[in-house]
């Protein structure tokens, strides 16, 4: 599989690597999230901290999309996630939480666009 390629690669020392690497890994996660490993899901969510914004960037909003995705239903039918839902992506509010701390204004304001538009709008529109 492609998975072992993009694990080996996800910290390469070069930024557009690692930014290329971060979005095919989302939209694998996003397509396949049942099959991905939660240490992919992981890898991911290293990234959001990145010391290059850029890869912050694709790597916050790839998290962002994953949560809403596959956690809306759950949001929006007043349920607590499955066990492994939560196992997979508990991880992820300290992460963006994290980042919002970043002084970087950009990924500050990033984090919280990201939050309002994608998780509460999915949550209050279904």
């Amino acid at each position: 599989t492609i998975l072992p390629f993009l694990q080996d690669h996800i910290k390469d020392t070069q930024w557009e690597v690692r930014r290329a690497v971060v979005d095919s890994l989302c939209n694998i996660i996003n397509s396949y999230f049942d099959k991905v490993p939660d240490d992919c899901i992981r890898l991911l969510g290293e990234r959001a901290l990145d010391r290059r914004s850029a890869v912050r960037k694709y790597a916050i909003t790839g998290l962002t999309n994953i949560i809403a995705i596959h956690l809306s239903d759950a949001w929006n039918a007043h349920q607590r996630p499955s066990a492994a839902l939560s196992s997979k992506l508990g991880f992820v509010a300290p992460i963006l939480l994290r980042c919002y701390g970043v002084s970087e204004d950009d990924t500050r304001n990033r984090c919280s666009r990201l939050l309002n538009e994608i998780l509460v709008s999915n949550c209050a529109d279904e």
